[in-house]
């Protein structure tokens, strides 16, 4: 991996890679505390990310929260079989590693919230136009309830939320009664 950047961004300078992460579709290094790039393990990996590049271009012009852009786009090479991505490294945790103050969580949601009615308003029909295809999802709202708590029971303690958010994911997850009609309306961007 320290080869593969090395080779096609000779301007990153670099004295630590450190593994970050890895999940089922990529392998995550950070590069001097300031540089993190993504490897995807899979073609389909790939492809997300290369619809991953166009999308946060678009959307990162107007969004009212700071949103991450690549600045490096590796090519695959016979060092590595797959495109790659580099961006700058955000400051701070991330927030599956904090419990925020409870008198806070009130204007987190509403930050969030915002910010979700401004992506969800995105022109999905612009998206298509930038090569992002557009596809129904394939999990309806009941059956990804049901997934999201097989997946926590599934997890248990390993789970690595702190606690009161992974009470308030459980609390919210066992009342069948939030779980939403069945969505008719024109297509939208989803997270």
């Amino acid at each position: 991996i320290q080869k593969c950047i090395r080779d096609q961004f000779p301007e990153v300078e670099y004295s630590i890679v450190r593994f970050l992460s890895q999940g089922c579709d990529f392998r995550t290094v950070e590069v001097d505390g300031r540089w993190v790039f993504r490897f995807p393990k899979e073609d389909e990996a790939e492809r997300s990310l290369l619809k991953e590049f166009a999308l946060l271009g678009e959307i990162g012009k107007n969004a009212p929260l700071p949103i991450q852009q690549y600045r490096f786009r590796g090519q695959a090479t016979d060092r590595f079989p797959r495109n790659f991505g580099g961006y700058e490294k955000n400051p701070g945790e991330t927030g599956m590693r904090s419990e925020p103050p409870k008198e806070a969580l009130g204007e987190i949601a509403r930050e969030l919230g915002r910010f979700l009615s401004w992506l969800h308003g995105f022109d999905a029909d612009h998206m298509v136009s930038i090569g992002l295809d557009q596809t129904v999802a394939q999990k309806r709202q009941a059956g990804a309830r049901d997934w999201a708590m097989t997946v926590m029971g599934a997890l248990g303690g390993t789970l690595a939320l702190p606690p009161a958010v992974r009470k308030a994911c459980e609390d919210f997850f066992a009342d069948a009664g939030r779980v939403p009609p069945e969505y008719d309306g024109p297509a939208r961007l989803l997270h």
